[in-house]
């Protein structure tokens, strides 16, 4: 993976949070982009530049980062932050995507960008919340919300009648073993997984600040 790097000074662009609702990513697969942070009157061509990633995670995901990290090789404004926003998708590419962010260093927010360094709400929801534990550091500000359930796929069969039907196949005891296994490698506590497989899949769990903090999985920097 190519080095990128994050300043502590960018850190600032969680703190400044508008009230816009949710945009809608259900069905669109996750696409990557760079968004410059700060005043352009202010540090012009050398803003720093963050990577926005928005969409649904799908098994495509992880390759689509690792070229879009690696066409920026030689970018000296590129900082790793990620803002990151997903109503979730596969939880295999979310852990290879957590993965890659850990191996870049990347500072994860759940939050989209509005412009002038400043962020509007976002959702992390379902599996993009193992994608969000492969950052070094994870942020998710007061008006942004993360969600978890417990894993499952909804597989097209053959019916005897009016075409195929839909069958829900959940997670066997070794993805959950495995889900696991990568939390805790990730320093995110066990019982998050435990929690959301005790959650239907039709229902979403948001966490509360108390739980992120109980769990590692964010950082409290809101009081």
């Amino acid at each position: 993976m190519v080095a990128i790097r994050y300043g502590v000074a960018v850190l600032a662009l969680a703190w400044a949070l508008s009230g816009v609702s949710f945009a809608a990513t259900q069905g669109e697969a996750m696409r990557f982009w760079l968004v410059p942070w700060g005043e352009k009157a202010r540090c012009g061509t050398k803003c720093p530049q963050v990577i926005v990633a928005e969409g649904e995670i799908r098994s495509e995901t992880p390759a689509r980062f690792r070229s879009f990290v690696a066409s920026q090789r030689g970018n000296p404004n590129l900082h790793a932050i990620v803002l990151l926003s997903s109503p979730g998708g596969s939880v295999e590419a979310s852990m290879m995507l957590g993965q890659m962010f850990r191996q870049t260093k990347v500072l994860a927010i759940v939050g989209r960008p509005e412009g002038a360094g400043r962020l509007s709400a976002a959702r992390c929801y379902s599996a993009c919340a193992y994608a969000l534990m492969g950052g070094v550091r994870r942020i998710v500000p007061p008006q942004s919300s993360l969600g978890i359930h417990r894993m499952h796929l909804d597989q097209r069969v053959a019916a005897s009648r009016r075409g195929g039907a839909a069958q829900r196949v959940y997670g066997t005891p070794h993805w959950v073993q495995r889900l696991t296994t990568y939390a805790i490698q990730m320093g995110i506590s066990r019982d998050l997984i435990t929690t959301a497989e005790t959650i239907p899949p039709e229902q979403i769990k948001i966490l509360t600040s108390e739980e992120m903090k109980r769990w590692k999985l964010a950082d409290s920097v809101y009081p």
